[in-house]
């Protein structure tokens, strides 16, 4: 059964010691007088991103001195970058374990106007330049007024809460599986650059949403604060000003997770994670981002305003199941990348008419069985959303199941595999606006521009078997709520009476509230004790 609402401003948190409630404490942003470029990763040399991402540092930088760290050797394409966008000079630093607490790379690093941290690994830059000279003169770049931004690992660390990845890099499907996975380690002492900010990497391309949302949910869980957990694409920078507004520039999307009023987390250790509510907005180049109010306060030009849903979800009483990938096609739509990896990067993926037998959902199966196909089947049903707006989408990891039924429910069920991954279900329902980059990603090989989309105010739920979705209502069902109508009143009193008895299937009795084979007196019971929630 889902964890029972609480009052607004709380959210429920269970831990390995006990279940617990908190108020939801919200950090601020804007902290500083630099600006932070945070970009997902990507060469710069490859495609035509590059001049709006370094050209923004350089320009903020006073078309000054760059430096450009990392542990070793030197990187001749974020040097290019900078040269082309008028940097007055470009230093390549090596920092390591030797010469992290010297003077002199103090020096040379403050005497640049711009620091650029490039890709490797988060956890050698925490763990050898933490405390030292080499983290102070970062630091004391920004504060002056300067730039700060970082390339993949070096994006990770922008933030006050670092994903550090001590111990291996974390799936999303360990993550789904396991909130407190061995891999899922933070730290909350370096650099601190934007406080209260939680960022990842590589992140569509990676299918890293089933990631993010579990780091958002594990930190709350752990620390009662709500942070805003932030997802950028490859190819593609959050520019972050001293007030707290933020520019997305690059090739694909940047995205943004918090928890709201209504969010309910359940986070054990070896548990499957239960984090719902969680607002999510996925922006693409042209949009500005408040990171304070947590809201979009410009949208490009080719945005759409999508206006009030008129969509009425409607399924038929049918199974799916995460591993086949022929259950794509019981959504509304289902999304066709050909067989190619690269489909959604090369603007190669088709939206095609499914079986409708679930009105309003688009469907994706083996989620994060391939590390190859994770970005179109992550990126691919988000779209659909944009072609489709306010759909669903129901993403399921392999050995997920899912019972929908009528009028539009859908029920978690035991997993085939020995280990469950959270469902994700991404409600678009209330989106606001929609648009698509413009960037093509490759000139031998797109078709089309790349599909990556903004989808501006979403809803994301991860949810767990034996937990129940009502798509009308758009929120968690209430049990006993058997006609969808988001009560549970007399009409579902009588629905129950009318199913009264043995079942010759489950799928003909959704009044079984008790899955044990019979309508009776204990669903009855059942029913009565949520009458009129």
């Amino acid at each position: 059964m889902p964890p029972a609402r609480l009052k607004s401003g709380f959210f429920s948190i269970a831990t390995a010691a006990a279940a617990a409630m908190c108020t939801l404490s919200i950090s601020a942003v804007a902290s500083g007088q630099g600006y932070i470029c945070a970009e997902g990763g990507g060469n710069p040399g490859n495609g035509d991103w590059a001049p709006s991402v370094f050209g923004w540092m350089v320009e903020k930088g006073g078309h000054a001195d760059v430096v450009i760290l990392g542990l070793s050797g030197s990187d001749a394409a974020a040097t290019a970058a900078f040269n082309a966008a008028g940097a007055n000079s470009v230093t390549n630093l090596a920092v390591n374990a030797t010469n992290a607490d010297t003077p002199s790379v103090y020096d040379q690093i403050t005497a640049a106007d711009i620091v650029w941290i490039r890709g490797g690994n988060q956890w050698n830059y925490v763990n050898l330049w933490g405390g030292t000279l080499t983290e102070q003169a970062i630091r004391d770049v920004f504060d002056a007024g300067g730039v700060v931004g970082g390339s993949s690992a070096g994006c990770a660390i922008m933030g006050s809460i670092i994903y550090d990845s001590q111990f291996g890099s974390l799936s999303p499907r360990q993550a789904l599986q396991n909130p407190y996975h061995p891999f899922l380690t933070f730290t909350t002492d370096f650099l601190e650059l934007t406080p209260g900010v939680l960022f990842d990497t590589h992140f569509t391309e990676r299918g890293r949403l089933g990631r993010l949302i579990v780091q958002l949910g594990r930190y709350a869980g752990d620390t009662g604060e709500d942070i805003l957990a932030v997802g950028v694409d490859d190819r593609t920078a959050l520019c972050i000003h001293p007030d707290g507004t933020a520019e997305v520039r690059g090739e694909a999307a940047v995205t943004f997770l918090h928890l709201t009023e209504e969010s309910q987390l359940e986070i054990e250790p070896n548990q499957t994670p239960v984090i719902t509510h969680v607002r999510h907005t996925q922006l693409t180049e042209g949009y500005t981002y408040d990171l304070n109010s947590r809201q979009v306060i410009a949208r490009p030009d080719h945005a759409v305003l999508t206006g009030p849903s008129t969509i009425t979800p409607d399924f038929n009483t049918t199974s799916l199941n995460g591993s086949l990938m022929s259950e794509r096609l019981k959504g509304e739509y289902w999304v066709d990348d050909g067989g190619s990896a690269f489909a959604l990067f090369d603007g190669a993926l088709d939206i095609l008419p499914g079986q409708n037998r679930l009105q309003g959902a688009i469907i994706s199966t083996n989620v994060w069985a391939s590390n190859n196909f994770a970005e179109n089947r992550t990126g691919g049903p988000q779209y659909a959303i944009k072609e489709h707006p306010h759909r669903m989408a129901l993403f399921l990891d392999t050995g997920v199941q899912l019972q929908a039924r009528e009028p539009a429910f859908l029920d978690v069920k035991p997993a085939t595999t020995t280990l469950e991954s959270a469902f994700l279900l991404l409600d678009a329902h209330e989106m606001i606006s929609t648009a698509q980059s413009t960037y093509w990603s490759s000139n031998n090989f797109s078709v089309g521009p790349r599909q990556s989309v903004a989808i501006e105010n979403a809803m994301l739920h991860a949810l767990r078997s034996g937990m129940s979705y009502n798509a009308l209502s758009h929120d968690l069902a209430v049990t006993g709520d058997l006609t969808g109508d988001g009560v549970v009143n007399v009409f579902d009193l009588l629905m129950l009476l009318d199913q009264w008895g043995a079942c010759s299937h489950p799928d003909l009795c959704p009044a079984d509230l008790t899955e044990d084979g019979q309508v009776n007196v204990f669903d009855l019971l059942l029913l009565l004790d949520n009458w009129g929630s």
